[in-house]
């Protein structure tokens, strides 16, 4: 093995079926998909890789070319683990209790706020970007591992990237941004 070289591990959450079949374990072996393992749950099919290469972005992008190359039509939905995550995966993901991530919420930390939740923000179930979360705890000291933190924001890219190719909500988000750009200020 390459020393440059690591296994990545991710899943692929495909479309185009929706019953186990051996020609598209056939077809998807041949495009380069052997280290893969295909799954179903509710019915949805999904990848699990082990792939061995440098990157995790040059892995799971290699992973969507060989899928989607398959005559049978297969496309990839989204890459996991999720992007989004809940006060519970988020103490889960970065090794801390709910009790820690609670108190982390409250209390400003050297003069930054935990970041704000995408989803549900006065519900009873929050939901909060990944990577977003993850930069944060880096940044304070909460998390040890970089890795968690780049993991997060190429799997939050990429999946942009698979939902943005479908052309009518690309034609119209292009649209919207034509109208937003110049009123816009930089995050």
């Amino acid at each position: 093995m390459n020393p440059t070289t690591k296994i990545h591990r991710f899943v692929l959450v495909l479309t185009g079926w929706s019953e186990p079949h051996e020609s598209i374990e056939d077809a998807l072996f041949e495009a380069g998909c052997d280290d893969a393992l295909l799954s179903f749950r509710n019915q949805v099919p999904y990848l699990e890789f082990d792939r061995q290469v440098e990157t995790l972005e040059e892995a799971i992008l290699s992973a969507i070319q060989a899928v989607e190359t398959t005559p049978l039509g297969i496309r990839v939905l989204r890459v996991e683990p999720n992007p989004f995550v809940s006060i519970p995966d988020i103490a889960r993901r970065a090794l801390l209790s709910l009790e820690q991530v609670e108190r982390l919420m409250r209390s400003p930390r050297h003069g930054t706020r935990f970041p704000t939740p995408v989803f549900d923000l006065d519900g009873k179930c929050p939901v909060w970007k990944w990577a977003e979360v993850a930069n944060w705890l880096w940044f304070h000291h909460y998390l040890s591992d970089i890795s968690l933190v780049e993991v997060a924001t190429v799997i939050e890219n990429i999946n942009a990237t698979l939902e943005w190719r479908n052309s009518e909500v690309s034609h119209r988000r292009t649209q919207l941004w034509e109208r937003l750009a110049p009123c816009l200020q930089p995050v």
